[in-house]
């Protein structure tokens, strides 16, 4: 039975599934529905597609199932008649499933952007947030170079969740609530100052301020796996993709407080 193709289709297919929901789950992070979906409409063709490369392995493939249809043991018979129950039972609840109402409890209220503390401490060495500006602008004749490097990270790190326009919809982005920032429009990158992002990509959700719950960010924090430099270089970048100014930082009475 081992080596049957019929066996083989359906243990192969069983793997593939297993692997797109848990595996990667285990190996990075977890992809939406929609995409294992795709996913495994791609194995199932391929799977077919290699059983029907020799006739010899598509006959044994599909004999089984022609038996199935129209053998006229009684074992035959009591197989079609469970899948003629089965097969529109299925149908049913995921007609069901999908058109059920959906009771989803209220979203939280939460500040988007939570004030940045006064100072932070990176890799050991202290930073204060309120004076701290971007170093890698005071170098304007390697700004295309530092623009490079931005870039390089952004799409090695960020991309994913944040997506190739920078607006929050990458890949993984249905698989989060909240969804990850969109860089894109007013909202975000205009009224933040560089010093604020680099201290969202340093710190990540679990950097956050107790005043910012409830909250359940996905941000991971970048401390340990990016410099200071290129956290630096890849806020450049985003600035400059969006086409936006950094806010200036502003003293604590000219910010309110912020």
């Amino acid at each position: 039975m081992l080596k049957h193709p019929l066996f083989q289709f359906f243990v192969l297919l069983i793997a593939s599934y297993l692997f797109y929901t848990l595996g990667i789950q285990v190996l990075s992070k977890p992809i939406p529905a929609t995409l294992v979906s795709q996913y495994m409409a791609i194995t199932l063709g391929v799977l077919l597609l290699y059983m029907a490369t020799e006739t010899e392995r598509w006959e044994r493939f599909k004999s089984p199932i022609y038996e199935a249809l129209i053998g006229a043991t009684g074992v035959h018979r009591m197989l079609r008649n469970v899948l003629f129950v089965l097969i529109p039972l299925f149908a049913g609840f995921q007609t069901y499933q999908a058109v059920k109402p959906q009771t989803t409890p209220p979203p939280p209220f939460r500040t988007v952007h939570p004030a940045n503390p006064e100072s932070i401490t990176f890799r050991g060495e202290s930073y204060d947030l309120t004076t701290l500006t971007n170093p890698l602008r005071a170098e304007p004749a390697k700004f295309d170079e530092h623009l490079e490097v931005g870039k390089k990270v952004y799409y090695e790190r960020c991309f994913y969740c944040h997506g190739d326009t920078w607006a929050g919809d990458g890949h993984f982005a249905k698989g989060f609530v909240p969804a990850p920032a969109k860089f894109t429009g007013d909202a975000t990158l205009a009224i933040l100052t560089e010093s604020y992002v680099f201290w969202r990509i340093a710190k990540g959700g679990p950097g956050l301020p107790r005043e910012a719950t409830p909250w359940n960010s996905a941000m991971p924090a970048w401390e340990d796996r990016l410099t200071a430099d290129e956290i630096w270089a890849v806020t450049m970048y985003l600035y400059d993709a969006v086409e936006k100014e950094p806010r200036t930082v502003l003293s604590q009475t000219e910010s309110g407080g912020h």
